[in-house]
């Protein structure tokens, strides 16, 4: 899709104040980790015949080698996440995160035409967050407000749609909003859990300059690796009805876990080749790259596979590890902030998410 002078007007985010550090792990997890319980991101279990195929391409060979940095971390990289109180709930922390990108684009929730929301986990199953935060911000009763659901790759899909509303000539601002509350979800007894942080992120979508904005955008789905990240019970009850059963999140095929986390390299330098040719430029004229955040490996693959190793990038894993869709803009936040990302500059995105999808963006950065 392309929507040049559809862009970025402020960017929002909240962070938990709380902050877990690795010393809070205990020895338990570690000893899991140590005997292979951390089975969706041991190499060494993999399958002889993947990692042989993996070694004949480049991007393979750069996921094993970025992988091989991390194989003695039980923590996968990270070093603190944020975790709200527990009375926070996830809406509490998407209206601090739209507020938030409301005031840095100069609006007001009056000026918002369309709301869409992505909660990893929402206040309750049904309905979801959209209409209290919607109520909360005090938008008008005439701006539309519903749920988009990629889960990590929630922030692509937005964009694609906040786009495509716009480009309709339906409004004149769309307000996308992202959350993970995963610490209510987590068994800290699984060394996976080490990886897992709470935020809340929010962008305002609207017009820019005809030459600046999402230059392209490209999302692919393969159900087939449905199952490589799921919230479910483990007693294979139905989510609606566990019968006590806890639901955390877990692969219910390792295997394709491992391939998917292998294979990152492959899928973003096919997605990001599609998003170049799409938006008329070459991997060398990028300045800026940014993904999602699954382990501290996860960017740096990506980055290299797609041939986009001389960017300037912000990951910041190890301070908050994998907060599922608010990865990414979060990282822009960051990288406007610090002078990273500058007017005029050409910016690219990756990532994935459960379900299974992958998505990569383009952007002209700046508004006028």
């Amino acid at each position: 899709m392309k929507a040049k002078g559809i862009g970025i007007l402020g960017l929002g985010s909240y962070l938990p104040p709380n902050v877990r550090k690795n010393d809070y792990w205990s020895l338990e997890a570690f000893e899991a980790f140590q005997k292979g319980g951390n089975v969706d991101l041991d190499l060494g279990a993999a399958p002889a015949e993947m990692l042989a195929r993996l070694k004949t391409s480049a991007s393979g060979r750069i996921a094993l080698e970025e992988m091989a940095k991390w194989k003695n971390d039980p923590f996968h990289g990270a070093l603190e996440r944020r975790v709200a109180d527990e009375k926070m709930l996830s809406s509490d922390m998407e209206v601090e995160a739209a507020r938030d990108a409301l005031k840095n684009a100069g609006l007001e929730a009056g000026d918002i035409d369309l709301m869409l929301l992505n909660s990893f986990l929402p206040d309750q199953a049904v309905p979801g967050n959209a209409g209290l935060v919607h109520s909360r911000l005090g938008m008008r009763p005439s701006a539309a407000a519903m749920e988009v659901d990629g889960v990590c790759g929630s922030f692509p899909f937005q964009l694609q749609l906040a786009a495509a509303y716009l480009l309709a000539g339906a409004g004149k601002h769309v307000l996308i909003v992202q959350s993970a509350l995963q610490s209510r979800i987590t068994d800290y007894r699984n060394p996976l859990s080490t990886t897992f942080g709470d935020a809340a992120t929010a962008a305002v979508i609207g017009r820019v300059s005809p030459e600046r904005g999402m230059l392209s955008c490209v999302s692919t789905t393969d159900g087939a690796y449905a199952g490589v990240a799921v919230l479910a019970a483990q007693n294979g009850a139905a989510w609606y009805d566990t019968q006590g059963a806890r639901l955390v999140p877990h692969s219910t095929d390792p295997l394709k876990t491992k391939e998917v986390v292998l294979r990152a390299g492959d899928m973003a330098k096919a997605s990001i080749d599609q998003a170049l040719e799409e938006a008329g430029t070459q991997a060398e004229d990028i300045q800026f790259f940014t993904s999602h955040q699954t382990i501290a490996a996860f960017s740096a693959i990506c980055r290299r596979a797609s041939g986009l190793g001389h960017t300037k990038t912000v990951d910041s894993f190890r301070s908050v590890a994998s907060i599922s869709a608010c990865a990414i803009p979060l990282n822009l936040k960051i990288a406007q902030q610090e002078g990273l990302l500058r007017d005029g500059d050409l910016a690219a995105v990756f990532t994935t998410g459960a379900g299974f999808n992958w998505s990569s963006a383009i952007f002209r950065w700046g508004a006028s």
